[in-house]
């Protein structure tokens, strides 16, 4: 009897080796943490002046996340011709929490002659988030509004960013 139970236990040793050497291990995907996206700064998009008569914006300011500035004035489409066009490319910089400094070159080119002039520029803007504007904008002192946090020229705005 002694012989027979051995060879039984023996023979469920074999059966449950067996059977932990079947069992398909699952495995569990524990998901790994994503990084957090680092803050997008309230400068970065499409701000335009107030609407005048024409019921467009008069200039277009967008503030790439590369630290890409444009600046342009907005072609009026209900003039034939016109007398000038201005742009700005330039780079952002942050300086506090609610002022940047702003610099790069102003080209304004003469649409009567097809000649053009170039400055440089620097100046500061403050963004209010209060009512989410920019003012500033060197001698004019302008108020921009935003109108997309895309950093493109929005649908429905006449307006050319050359070296784009």
């Amino acid at each position: 009897m002694n012989k027979n139970l051995f060879k039984t236990g023996i023979f469920l040793s074999f059966v449950i080796i067996i059977i932990f050497c079947n069992i398909t291990v699952v495995s569990i995907k524990i998901p790994v943490t994503q990084k957090i996206p680092k803050p997008i700064d309230p400068i970065i998009g499409a701000w335009v002046t107030p609407m005048v008569l024409n019921k467009t914006p008069s200039d277009l300011f967008i503030a790439k996340d590369s630290k890409r500035v444009d600046w342009v004035n907005v072609i009026n489409t209900t003039c034939s011709t016109y007398v000038a066009e201005r742009w700005f490319l330039g780079k952002w910089q942050k300086i506090n929490e609610t002022t940047y400094s702003i610099t790069g070159k102003e080209i304004i080119s003469f649409g009567n002659n097809s000649s053009h002039s170039q400055r440089k520029l620097k100046f500061s803007i403050q963004y209010c988030s209060f009512n989410n504007t920019l003012t500033g904008f060197g001698e004019t002192n302008t108020q921009y509004r935003k109108i997309s946090s895309e950093p493109v020229i929005p649908e429905g705005i006449n307006a050319v960013i050359p070296f784009d």
